[in-house]
């Protein structure tokens, strides 16, 4: 069993239904858990869910996709150990010539720019030995129809996360590629082998622990039977 006592993670997007896998794992672990959204209702609901406490269970409201929102985020965290950026969502629409120019914007903002502005925020205050890791989808291994500003996030999101392993040694950076659709609170039951987004956050946990030395890895998390391996 693993004990995260006395260590917080910072799970950004962990009010969503993967980060609420993600950010019940690592309380479950025993960690401090600081969760930012812009929706302080969600905070709300979400905190009942878990049925968490003031101590182990931090939230604060502010956009961390944005330089001022993340910024201040920052300030109001404190000491961060690790990181999750579970940022974006899914979208499907229309084939790339007919997508809007500010639709675009607005959903690579939302993922890869999410990523970019959390990553320049928190690394810098992150110490020797702590954990970064960026959840990705499977859009970013397979040309799908009418997806074009999510698969294109997603690529280059793999290349963010190894950029950011290269240039920074002292801390392990990974990206954790969930290759199937999760199960989440809303859409509960799956096909065999499909992961949850509480498989999502046991294989988190791992990633900050001292048993996994891995860095600037792109782990593909395409079955629950990879939890055995770690």
């Amino acid at each position: 069993m693993v004990n995260l006592a006395g260590q917080t993670i910072l799970v950004a997007g962990g009010a969503g239904e993967v980060g609420e896998g993600i950010t019940r794992q690592f309380l479950a672990a025993g960690a401090r858990v600081f969760v930012p959204s812009r929706n302080t209702d969600k905070l709300a609901q979400l905190k009942k869910r878990l049925n968490a406490t003031d101590d182990t269970f931090i939230t604060v409201e502010g956009a961390i996709g944005t330089e001022d929102g993340a910024a201040a985020i920052r300030d109001k965290a404190g000491n961060i150990d690790h990181v999750v950026a579970s940022l974006g969502g899914w979208w499907q629409g229309q084939p790339i010539i007919q997508i809007d120019l500010s639709l675009w914007h607005q959903l690579v903002d939302n993922s890869l720019t999410a990523h970019f502005v959390t990553a320049k925020t928190f690394l810098p205050i992150l110490k020797e030995g702590a954990s970064y890791t960026l959840i990705n989808g499977g859009a970013a291994l397979h040309a799908m129809p009418m997806v074009a500003p999510i698969a294109v996030s997603a690529t280059a999101q793999i290349k963010l996360g190894e950029l950011m392993a290269v240039e920074n040694p002292h801390i392990r950076i990974n990206s954790l590629i969930l290759a199937t659709p999760v199960i989440t609170r809303s859409r509960p039951h799956g096909e065999k082998g499909w992961i949850s987004a509480d498989d999502a956050g046991k294989y988190c946990v791992y990633l900050t622990t001292d048993a996994n030395t891995q860095t600037g890895k792109t782990i593909i998390f395409d079955s629950v039977d990879k939890l055995s391996e770690v």
